[in-house]
C-alpha cells in the first residue's frame, strides 16, 4: 500500500515538528486489532480519507502532517501510504518508539492527553467517533468496535496541535527505521553486525523456531513462540510471548 500510494502521488516529506506551524494539527495514525486478519481483510484504501475528515470537523482544524503512532510493524508503514494519499508530510516520530498492544500505552498518555477524539474506519468506510472518560475507557470500547467491524479497522488517536505534540513525540524513530532497514538490506555478512553500528543491540540467544502457538480473540492476536539454541546455545530454550507485539522473552522461567 505504501509503495503503491508513493508511486501515484510521490515522495512522502520526512519532517520535523519544530519545522511545522504551532497551530496545525497533526494526526497520529495506524492499524488497531488484530495484524493476522488484515492478511484476508484487506483495507479500502480510503480509510485515512474519512477519518480525516471526521477529526478535522470535529476539531475545527486543517491536518498538516500525519504521524505513525507507533514505530513497529504494518503501522510503521501504513502512515506512509495515507500521508502520500493526503499530499501530507509524515513527522519524523512516533508516540512509542516501537509497538505496544494498547491505545493507553502511548507516551501522551503520561502527559494527561487524551487519545479522543478519535476516529476508526474500516473498509467499507464506515467511521466510528469517540469522546470517552479516559484513554482506558478508549481502549476498552474501540477494542469491542474493532472486534464487531471483523478483528481490525484503520484508526488515527491523539489528535494534537503541532505545539502539543512537540512534547511527547519520540523523535527521529522514522529515520531509525530507515537506517535499520538500509542496515540489513546493505549488510555484506551478518545483519547482525551491520544493526550493531545503528542500534544498540544484544543477542539473546541463536537458535530456530520450533514452536508457534497464535490465536486471535478479543481484538488481539497472541501466543507464544519457542526458540531452541543451536551451536554454542545448543540445549537452551527461550520462549517469546506476544500480544500483537513481542512482550516478553523468557528462558527457564525468567
Amino acid at each position: 500500500m505504501a509503495l503503491h500510494a508513493v508511486e501515484e502521488a510521490g515522495p512522502v516529506p520526512l519532517v520535523d515538528l519544530d519545522d511545522l506551524d504551532p497551530e496545525g494539527l497533526v494526526l497520529p495514525s495506524g492499524m488497531i486489532g488484530a495484524p493476522t486478519v488484515m492478511v484476508e481483510k484487506i483495507p479500502n484504501g480510503a480509510e485515512s480519507r474519512v477519518i480525516r475528515s471526521a477529526l478535522e470537523a470535529r476539531l475545527g482544524r486543517v491536518a498538516v502532517a500525519m504521524m505513525c503512532l507507533e514505530m513497529g510493524g504494518i503501522n510503521g508503514v501504513l502512515p506512509v501510504a495515507w500521508a502520500a494519499d493526503a499530499g501530507l508530510p509524515l513527522v519524523d516520530g512516533d508516540l512509542m518508539g516501537r509497538a505496544f498492544p494498547e491505545v493507553q500505552m502511548c507516551t501522551p498518555h503520561l502527559y494527561d492527553i487524551p487519545a479522543w477524539p478519535c476516529a476508526i474506519a474500516d473498509e467499507r468506510l464506515q467511521v466510528v467517533t469517540y469522546e470517552t472518560r479516559d484513554n482506558v475507557w478508549l481502549e476498552r470500547l474501540v477494542r469491542n468496535t474493532v472486534s464487531t467491524l471483523g478483528g481490525c479497522a484503520c484508526s488515527s488517536l491523539y489528535p494534537m496541535t503541532v505545539e502539543v505534540a512537540r512534547t511527547p513525540t519520540i523523535r527521529g524513530t522514522v529515520s531509525a527505521a530507515i537506517a535499520v532497514g538500509e542496515a540489513i538490506r546493505t549488510a555484506p555478512d551478518d545483519p547482525f553486525d551491520s544493526l550493531a553500528e545503528v542500534l544498540p543491540l544484544r543477542s539473546l540467544l541463536v537458535g530456530k523456531v520450533v514452536d508457534v502457538e497464535r490465536r486471535t480473540e478479543g481484538g488481539f492476536v497472541r501466543g507464544s513462540a519457542t526458540i531452541e539454541g543451536t551451536a554454542e546455545d545448543q540445549g537452551r530454550v527461550l520462549d517469546i510471548e506476544f500480544q500483537n507485539e513481542n512482550l516478553v522473552a523468557i528462558e527457564d522461567g525468567e
